[in-house]
């Protein structure tokens, strides 16, 4: 018996030595500070009683003694022994507070630790389960991100860390004094800071803020019906951001409704990471029994106007920073925001108009403009703060050479038809043998065919419209001054507004020439070699936009813009043929043996034919509209001033919004003349060498929309707007 009790106690040993490395326990005297429950403890019972009926089972059956009455068997005796054993252990875990049971409050175990009841889950290396790590010692997962701070964050990016060194030293040098406005915002106008600006940054006091910082707030919380009556399209600039502190609820939704409301569009969520590494645990501001704590607040970013990447680089420098901000959490009773939104929108945006709203004496600082019912001083002065930017480009910081080469860029567009390249491999050397031979003579006569490939023409587009101007009697003429100011300014506004619709298939915008009525404008849009031209229908459609987003300075009737493809003319093919004789003597040395061969002599004539094919002309889209001006005589002249004057105008605005349309397959405009009522402009769209010209609705939707949204600086009558291949 004695010897069976040993063997029960060594197994119950292992057994315990296993579960208490399973369980992450020093040793097996401590698994009650890892594990105690009552189903746990009645599933040991259980894996002894099946341990013991295992053993009896297949041991052989043994003569036990008789057991007087009230006697224990010596297994009822090692049973009590654990039993006491983990009794006494319950007395010093700490990890656990028993309470005593009674008829009112039953048996309730508080656990203070996830080892308690987290079995197998637990490690000492934290990086194996952040998110375990965080239950059993309070450590967020992001306090093991590397390298969050401003000064160590590009240490291993030397190109990027030279380049944040070097733009900081640009924005300190450029910024404007720091200036700050006492004022209530509840009833505060906007509009009385008589500036626009580029970027304008929200911190509104919302009641969440406050509630978990855990303190009380002695001004008024603003609602999200508070914050959407601000008038922020009042002081917004054409090209500008707003970037709006939403914290981590229904501001999420609420704050996109506000940017719509104010004429923006979300284009960026900026996500502050709160680390908690030197107060890990739960925060103070949350219920004790809550599960879940909310670690991170959001500001949503706005985009108004158009504003690219690629082509807007006066303006913006994307990728730069990333939109995450990982900062310590502010102390109890503390709700600043991290700086370092500061630093992402200085980099970002190289506007020098900064308006925070809601700041306090702790956010003002250089270049920005500080507006908020909790400062304590004002130095603010509309007049003052408007000298600092007296040029239309004042507000911009610009930016050096070395910035330039050094930030990050968009991608450059690839060619979808790649030329060939030099095959791979080569051919082997000749072989060079000892023996020598003689070659007989041969007589060779070629005559070569050669085709030569077809000189494309540009693809056109003409395009027409009406500018709501009136028509002066110089525009007529080509070489008056009033017409090539006018075909500068068209021409610049539609290379604009096509480049940005067609990329670098755009090529130009040329001005045939104005006319009465009020102005006809009559234009040539050319494309690059591209193998399809756009729709007419598109590149109206692009100066539609272009008109009634504000994007062109023509007041363009949309209503008489008419695009066409313009059918290119071929030249008639030539024909060269050239029989060049080509004699070879092909002799070798004499061979050192003295074996003669004779071989006879062989005559080849082969002729040549030389093809040239016919030249295409650029593919065109011819482009007509009016533009609400009066008609003046001399813009039927295409050689006076008035002519040329908004020849260059009206060219430099299409060329503009066709560039942006169409990209690098856009050629150019060209202004075929200007007519009466009140300006008709007949122009050609240019397009470069493509096989496919852009719809000629997409040429008129281009014009409209560029009008609409006031990118064009013409009056155009977009129902003038006719555009045909």
């Amino acid at each position: 018996m004695n010897s069976r009790l040993q063997e029960i106690r060594e197994k119950q040993k292992l057994r315990r030595q296993i579960l208490a490395q399973q369980l992450g326990a020093e040793s097996a005297d401590s698994i009650g500070a890892v594990l105690h429950s009552k189903d746990e403890l009645k599933e040991i019972e259980e894996t002894r009683e099946a341990s013991r009926a295992s053993y009896d089972s297949s041991a052989p059956p043994l003569k036990k003694k008789p057991q007087t009455e009230g006697e224990d068997t010596e297994e009822d005796v090692e049973e009590q022994k654990d039993e006491v054993e983990v009794q006494q252990e319950d007395e010093t875990n700490p990890y656990v507070e028993v309470q005593q049971e009674d008829e009112t409050n039953p048996y309730e175990e508080v656990y203070k630790d996830s080892s308690t009841f987290l079995k197998g889950t637990q490690s000492l290396n934290p990086h194996n389960d952040y998110c375990q790590h965080f239950v059993d010692t309070g450590h967020r997962p992001q306090n093991f991100i590397r390298d969050v701070g401003l000064a160590d964050r590009f240490e291993e990016y030397p190109k990027l860390r030279e380049l944040i060194r070097l733009k900081d030293e640009l924005i300190s040098t450029t910024n404007v004094p720091p200036m700050y406005l006492q004022a209530d915002l509840d009833h505060f106008e906007l509009r009385d800071l008589k500036s626009q600006f580029d970027v304008i940054l929200i911190e509104p006091p919302l009641e969440e803020y406050y509630r978990e910082s855990g303190i009380s707030h002695t001004e008024r919380f603003w609602t999200w019906d508070d914050i959407m009556r601000l008038e922020i399209e009042e002081i917004s600039a054409l090209r500008s951001f707003v970037f709006l502190w939403c914290g981590s609820g229904e501001g999420l939704d609420l704050g996109r409704m506000c940017l719509r409301k104010w004429g923006f569009r979300r284009c960026e969520d900026i996500c502050w990471i709160k680390t908690n590494k030197n107060n890990p645990g739960k925060t103070k501001a949350l219920d004790p029994k809550a599960v879940f704590q909310r670690t991170k607040e959001h500001c949503l970013m706005g985009i108004k106007g158009t504003v690219r990447r690629s082509t807007d680089g006066d303006f913006i420098h994307a990728n730069v920073d990333i939109d995450l901000i990982i900062t310590e959490e502010p102390e109890m009773g503390n709700v600043e925001k991290p700086v370092e939104i500061f630093h992402i929108i200085e980099h970002f945006c190289l506007g020098r108009r900064r308006l925070h709203l809601f700041g306090r004496d702790s956010t003002i600082r250089p270049g920005w403009l500080t507006v908020g019912p909790t400062l304590t001083n004002t130095n603010f002065n509309p007049e003052a703060y408007a000298s600092h930017f007296p040029l239309p480009d004042d507000h911009l910081s610009g930016c050096t050479e070395e910035i330039e080469r050094l930030r990050p860029k968009s991608p450059v567009k690839l060619k979808s038809d790649r030329g060939g390249g030099a095959p791979r491999g080569g051919r082997a050397p000749p072989a060079t043998t000892t023996t020598t031979t003689t070659t007989p003579t041969s007589t060779i006569t070629t005559t070569t065919t050669t085709t030569t490939a077809p000189a494309k023409s540009q693809p056109q587009i003409s395009l027409k419209f009406k500018v709501e101007e009136p028509f002066q009697p110089k525009l007529a003429d080509k070489t008056s001054p009033e017409f090539k100011t006018l075909e500068a300014k068209v021409t610049s506004q539609l290379n604009k507004i096509y480049t940005e619709e067609y990329g670098n298939r755009f090529n130009r915008t040329i001005i045939n020439g104005f006319s009465a009525g009020s102005i006809n404008i009559d234009a040539v849009l050319i494309f690059n070699n591209v193998t399809t031209l756009p729709n007419a229908s598109s590149v109206v459609d692009t100066l539609v936009n272009a008109t009634m987003n504000g994007n062109l300075n023509l007041t363009v009737n949309t209503s008489s813009i008419v695009a066409q493809e313009v059918i290119p003319t071929e030249t008639p093919t030539t024909t060269v043929v050239s029989t060049p004789a080509i004699s070879t003597s092909l002799t070798a040395p004499p061979a050192t043996t003295t074996t003669t061969t004779t071989t006879p002599t062989s005559t080849i004539t082969t002729t040549t034919t030389t093809t040239t094919a016919p030249a295409k002309s650029q593919p065109q889209i011819s482009l007509k509209f009016k533009v609400e001006e009066p008609f003046q005589p001399k813009l039927a002249d295409k050689t006076s001033p008035e002519f040329k004057t908004l020849e260059a105008k009206v060219t430099s605005q299409l060329n503009k919004i066709y560039t942006e349309e169409y990209g690098n397959r856009f050629n150019r405009t060209i202004i075929n003349g200007f007519s009466a009522g009140s300006i008709n402009i007949d122009a050609v769209l240019i397009f470069n060498n493509v096989t496919t010209l852009p719809n000629a609705s997409s040429v008129v939707d281009t014009l409209v929309n560029a009008t609409m949204n006031g990118n064009l600086n013409l009056t155009v009558n977009t129902s003038s707007i006719v555009a045909q291949e």
